[in-house]
């Protein structure tokens, strides 16, 4: 029993330390809500979560903003301010959030995390909605049932560094519906992605791996001779 005690209690410690709130951080309270409206937000306050008294990015100082599992949140306007990072919560019920005729900036990572049941976790960007963000990541279900994934619509979304994905190309995906972009300052790992009509830019100021998915317009911008673009994985496909 102690041996057990051993192993576990730096698991646990480690678990509450990746959960851990702080000051600043919002969490969705609705099922159904519009970003700007502060009803459909609890703020965590340093000691608890209390009633929101603004919207995430009203002001400065957001930290974490969580789409509770099972909610369905529409960004209605754009923040004046940055947010640290936007989480898209795990578990066994559908949870979206949709970016329409707005713009979401976030100076960290956005987090599409794993659905436990047979459900989407689902970012959508639609027209001239933006998604401005450092890293995007998807965290994969345990069946071809439960997906992650991100949707553009005739969309924008600009990720300055890396998007990570699982290693299933059934269960996280970048989707172009209709049209969209996508640019991409480091990049593209495991997944899929579905092309649709959609635009892939690669455009880091410097050396950049180009996996090997399917595109339908794949461009490379911001080269210069003393950088190395470079083909990695299978040859990519291109339809447009």
């Amino acid at each position: 029993m102690s041996r057990f005690l051993l192993f576990t209690l730096p698991l646990l410690l480690i678990s509450n330390f990746l959960f851990a709130q702080s000051a600043g951080d919002f969490r969705s309270i609705t099922s159904t809500g519009n970003w700007g409206d502060a009803a459909t937000w609890q703020r965590y306050d340093g000691g608890g979560w209390v009633a929101a008294p603004s919207y995430p990015g009203e002001f400065g100082g957001t930290g974490v903003v969580t789409i509770q599992n099972s909610h369905s949140i529409t960004l209605n306007n754009s923040p004046a301010n940055n947010i640290g990072s936007l989480v898209i919560q795990t578990g066994n019920a559908a949870t979206t959030l949709s970016i329409g005729a707005f713009t979401l900036n976030v100076t960290g990572n956005v987090l599409i995390d794993l659905a436990t049941g047979n459900v989407n976790k689902t970012i959508a960007v639609t027209p001239t909605g933006v998604l401005n963000c450092a890293s995007l990541t998807m965290a994969e279900g345990n069946n071809d049932n439960r997906k992650s994934y991100l949707t553009f619509i005739l969309g924008t979304v600009n990720v300055t560094g890396d998007i990570t994905m699982g290693s299933d190309p059934d269960r996280t995906y970048l989707q172009f519906l209709s049209g969209g972009t996508l640019n991409v300052g480091g990049t593209i790992t495991g997944g899929n992605i579905i092309p649709g009509t959609g635009t892939v830019n690669f455009n880091k100021a410097g050396d950049q791996n180009i996996p090997g998915y399917s595109y339908y317009n794949l461009t490379i911008s911001n080269g210069a001779f003393s950088f190395i673009k470079e083909l990695v994985g299978n040859i990519p496909s291109i339809s447009g």
